[in-house]
Formats: structure tokens, sequence, C-alpha cells
């Protein structure tokens, strides 16, 4: 069996297939993170072939699988249609897609309207997706699933960085502490550009500091540069 990853990064969607798959291809704009699946799979003795570039730019040159996957990928594509056809034709058996029933993003809503009187965005959400794929006539089901949490203490790292994130002075950092502590916040997403200014707050000595109580995807984008992390509580 063979498993095609668009978007793969690390390769956490694919390796999830492994056994029974035996056979991967690894998609993605960033050669970094190409290496990292490839080396992965090479320790787990599969056979393994990377693609480097933006999907649906690459699917002409991409081989085709009995499963494609799809991994927190979709609410950064701006044009689904083409992207969701190319994945549909790479795939011999299934399609499998997995995003948030919501925009990450989403979760801070409450604290923007708290602290700034802003009403965020509802969509675009999961079912939005959902409705766009069968527009363009492909017979998609949507399941969902929830995972665990485990509670682990608030640190004041994870107050700053939802402080800074919401553009907030430090005094409200107490306010804050309290949303955190009330689990309103499930989710974070940071933009790590590689700028020096000389200047500002140091967020973290590594951002490993969050992961006893968040998961973490690393999507980095070649063009601009720019590295988001997309924090996910455990």
């Amino acid at each position: 069996q063979s498993v095609l990853d668009v978007g793969c990064g690390g390769g956490r969607a694919a390796f999830g297939l492994t056994p029974p798959a035996t056979s991967l291809i690894g998609v993605d704009h960033q050669q970094a993170m190409l290496d990292v699946f490839a080396d992965e799979a090479a320790q787990r003795g599969l056979s393994c072939t990377t693609v480097l570039g933006d999907w649906p730019d690459v699917s002409a040159q991409t081989p085709g699988a009995a499963v494609v996957t799809c991994h927190h990928v979709l609410f950064n594509v701006a044009d689904l249609v083409p992207f969701i056809r190319a994945l549909d034709s790479h795939a011999a058996q299934r399609v499998v897609v997995e995003i948030p029933l919501r925009h990450p993003l989403s979760v801070l809503s409450g604290l923007w309207q708290h602290f700034w009187q802003l009403q965020r965005p509802t969509s675009p959400s999961a079912h939005d997706a959902l409705a766009v794929v069968r527009e363009v006539g492909i017979d998609a089901h949507l399941e969902t699933f929830s995972v665990e949490k485990v509670d682990t203490a608030i640190s004041d790292e994870h107050v700053e960085f939802t402080r800074i994130r919401l553009c907030l002075p430090e005094a409200r950092d107490p306010e804050v502490r309290e949303f955190l502590d009330a689990d309103l916040v499930d989710a974070m997403h940071f933009a790590v550009a590689p700028v020096d200014i000389g200047r500002g707050e140091r967020l973290w000595t590594s951002h490993e500091e969050l992961l006893d109580r968040f998961e973490l995807d690393v999507v980095p984008s070649e063009r601009s540069g720019v590295t988001h992390l997309l924090f996910w509580r455990r």
C-alpha cells in the first residue's frame, strides 16, 4: 500500500498509516521538511519519494498513491477547488484531509471580544470546506473526533505569549491568565520571521518550553521566510 502526503512536514499523517503502508510520497514546499520526512522513512525501513514545491503546482510531477493525506493544510489554501481536484486525481482509493472544525485562531475570538470589543469572524470552518468539496462533485463525508486533554498548570510563558498575540500591555496579564485558567484557549498561532530589529520582547528561549501543554505543528513558508508555529492543547 502507498500513501501520498501533501504538505507532509515531518510526516505525522503518513507515518500514522505505516503499517500497513510501506511506500510513501511526501510533498512539501520546504526542503528541510522533506529531509526530515525522508530520514524518518529510512529509519522505519520504508520506501520514500519526495517532491519539492507548492501543491497543486507540482501535482503533474507527483506520483499517485492508494491513499492521499493532507494534514492541517487546508486553512492556508487560497484557492481550494484546484487544490482538492489535484488531491482527488492522485488517489486510487481515498483522500483523507484533517483540519480543525474551526479556524485555529478562532479560539481567541472570546478574548478579542473581551479586551478589544472586536467581533471576530466565525468562518471558515470544516463545514465550509466540506461544502466546497461537494460542490465540485466529490462525494465527501465529515468525520469528527476529539482528543483527550491533559490538565497542566498555566505557566507565565503561556500568559505572555497570548497577551502579546492580543496586542495587550503586560499589566493585563492577570486577566489573560484568568481566561487561560478557564480553559477558553485551546490553540495558539505564532508567525516567526527571520528579522533582527534589535529590540522587542523575548517570547522563549525555545518553543519546546510549551510542549508540556501543547502539541506543535511547524508550517514553514519558503516564499516569505516566515515559519508558522501552531500549538494545539494536549
